[in-house]
């Protein structure tokens, strides 16, 4: 199948790597449509549930919690695994694997009489996700240092992103109409179309060039803040995703605008994303950091108490920016400091895994005590902790400089 990797003759045309422009091609192609099936899966599925399942909040939030830990595990797994098949398998074949996994679990939302094929499915995806992205991560800043890394990872963060929000807005059809699980089986054409891209792709990515060592240290303590601060994002994300639709539903919004609404922050943490890859004055800078984290902490209270339109859009935009600060500096932090390789993707990964299963199971023990209330009491007691912890690092980054 595509992706594998028989041994080629030298000299032959399967022998010389990809051109830079199909790689790029080939790249954004798997990131656009598969964030597409990333969205169907953390954004989504509450949808779903809600609508085709009759899920309960509480249920929405442990149904989160077990995909969650699912791909917590496997993100922190996927560099240890890729070493142990060595030379058997290269990083490209690996995506196809995956890329055939999926594509095969997505019908099984389909089996009808109960959601034990829907859970099924879902926790497939959220694996085959988590061993996805370390490994495009890794071919998104192989090769590449500086200025040219900085401008590759933030095409790709908008590309993904972009594409996670505009899922919602295709899913609004099938929501209004009851057929929502078909969103999910959109993942099989998905992963046919990733797998004839791979060919364009070479067996693995590229080491940084020589620019990577001069990397400034004091991005060090910037990357243990921010990967600290990165799973509280997904902590917020983790949370307001599965009661997203019944906090719209309290404000008795038509159906047909309850996906759309909900992908507001989505589109709003592309576009933070977008001014951060433009520009250069954020790096290097504690402040980006510190906006971050309250506009969250500020965004989830609005979003989860809204108790009108404006302030759940005003909470969702605060949201989306925050969350888009937190991401690309934690992501460029890190290929910048410890090169292109799947372990910088797999540790990124596995943190934003963490955040996934704490948010929605501190909301589930928030909802439980005191509802609504209670979800965004132990939600912002959760966010300080977290803060608490990433101020250890810029303590550590100023005192040599003190008296």
């Amino acid at each position: 199948m595509p992706g594998t990797d028989a041994v080629q003759r030298p000299g032959s045309s399967e022998c010389r790597a990809p051109s830079a422009r199909a790689q790029t091609w080939a790249l954004h192609t798997i990131t656009c449509v598969n964030s597409l099936g990333t969205g169907v899966l953390w954004n989504g599925l509450s949808f779903l549930v809600e609508r085709e399942y009759a899920y309960t909040r509480q249920e929405t939030l442990a149904l989160y919690v077990g995909t969650a830990l699912a791909y917590a595990v496997a993100a922190w797994w996927t560099g240890s695994l890729l070493r142990r098949l060595g030379n058997h398998v290269s990083p490209r074949a690996f995506l196809g694997w995956i890329f055939v996994a999926q594509g095969l679990a997505a019908p099984l939302v389909l089996v009808p009489g109960s959601s034990i094929g829907l859970v099924v499915a879902a926790t497939v995806l959220s694996v085959a996700g988590a061993m996805m992205w370390p490994v495009v991560e890794a071919y998104v800043s192989s090769g590449k240092d500086g200025h040219a890394m900085r401008r590759s990872i933030g095409l790709w963060s908008i590309n993904w992103m972009v594409s996670v929000g505009a899922c919602l807005l295709l899913m609004a059809p099938l929501y209004a109409t009851g057929h929502t699980r078909w969103a999910m089986v959109a993942v099989l054409p998905i992963s046919v179309l990733s797998i004839v891209c791979l060919r364009f792709l070479p067996r693995e990515p590229a080491p940084h060039g020589a620019e990577h060592h001069d990397a400034p240290e004091s991005y060090r303590p910037m990357l243990a803040s921010a990967r600290v601060l990165l799973p509280t994002a997904y902590v917020v994300v983790g949370a307001i995703s599965p009661i997203l639709p019944y906090a719209i539903d309290a404000l008795a919004i038509d159906p047909a605008w309850r996906t759309p609404l909900g992908s507001l922050w989505l589109f709003a943490r592309a576009a933070a994303v977008s001014v951060l890859a433009l520009t250069h004055f954020w790096h290097g800078r504690w402040q980006g950091l510190v906006l971050a984290a309250l506009a969250l902490a500020a965004g989830f209270t609005m979003a989860a108490l809204a108790p009108n339109t404006i302030t759940l859009v005003v909470g969702l935009v605060s949201i989306g920016v925050g969350h888009g600060l937190l991401y690309y500096s934690a992501l460029y932090y890190a290929m910048r400091l410890e090169r292109a390789d799947v372990d910088a993707g797999g540790m990124h990964e596995a943190l934003i895994g963490v955040g996934y299963v704490v948010g929605p199971g501190a909301a589930l023990a928030g909802g439980m005590w005191n509802g609504a209330r209670g979800i965004v009491i132990v939600e912002l007691i959760v966010l300080a902790m977290a803060m608490l912890l990433a101020l250890r690092a810029w303590r550590r980054a100023v005192r040599p400089a003190t008296p």
